[in-house]
């Protein structure tokens, strides 16, 4: 699974389902259940619906399954993804606090703000 960003540009992927990697092969978070952590063990914001979505409830990336939320752009086509790096050892992760209600629009966060990169 492929994350896109507003422009369409693919930035990051998930053969899992639960770790998520940029492409050039550093873990830089992971899903559980509906959230998305840090390593570290830091609530980010959620994934529901095909979207990573916000604290604030803004649509940050999208995958091929999203539904909802703001028009998506053209899709560009995806890097090669390099070799993964070694995963970080996961940190207790916060209580996730009360998903906010989604808005139509684009998150106001840069990919690197909302993974900390």
């Amino acid at each position: 699974m492929e994350f896109y960003d507003r422009a369409g540009k693919a930035v990051a992927y998930s053969e899992d389902g639960t770790h998520i990697h940029l492409f050039g092969g550093v873990p830089i978070a992971h899903i559980k259940r509906d959230s998305i952590y840090s390593f570290g063990g830091k609530h980010l914001g959620w994934f529901m619906a095909g979207w990573v979505i916000d604290h604030d409830g803004g649509h940050l990336l999208f995958t091929e399954s999203a539904s909802g939320g703001p028009v998506t752009p053209v899709k560009s086509v995806p890097p090669v993804k390099a070799v993964k790096k070694v995963l970080p050892v996961k940190n207790v992760t916060q209580i996730a606090p009360v998903a906010p209600a989604r808005q139509l629009g684009w998150s106001s966060y840069t990919t690197g703000q909302f993974f900390g990169l």
